[in-house]
């Protein structure tokens, strides 16, 4: 009776150690139309970057990346999504130099803004507050 009281606590608490699971995305056809709507309302900082982008600006659609929406949805799309228009790019990452970088060490995800303050800090003004 004890090891099954021991065992019951256990399995508790180890399913309450397990991270929860992001909810699925809801599936809305794939539209990147409806995915700035409902973003927008949202998330509106990440809709305001990607807006700002050379891909906002182009109207890359959210699906080039994110893949689908519903089951097939990529929460972070990872290099492979990047090659067909950026291979050169995504081959830098070979380097020796870059090993363990992804595009986004650099890039801000929605915004994509080149080499977002990683590598230059800002300049201190006097009290020590950055300008």
């Amino acid at each position: 009776m004890r090891v099954i009281l021991v065992l019951i606590v256990a399995a508790g608490l180890a399913a309450a150690q397990r991270k929860a699971a992001p909810p699925a995305h809801p599936d809305i056809g794939g539209a990147s139309g409806e995915c700035i709507e409902c973003h927008r309302g949202i998330s509106a900082e990440i809709v305001a970057d990607w807006e700002k982008s050379k891909h906002g600006t182009r109207q890359v659609p959210c699906v080039t990346c994110h893949n689908a929406v519903g089951a097939d949805f990529v929460r972070k799309p990872g290099a492979e999504k990047c090659v067909a228009c950026h291979a050169a790019a995504v081959d830098n990452l070979r380097e020796p130099a870059m090993r363990g970088k992804d595009c986004f060490s650099c890039h801000t995800p929605h915004g994509l803004n080149p080499h977002r303050s990683l590598w230059h800090k800002p300049a201190q003004a006097k009290g020590g507050a950055a300008k």
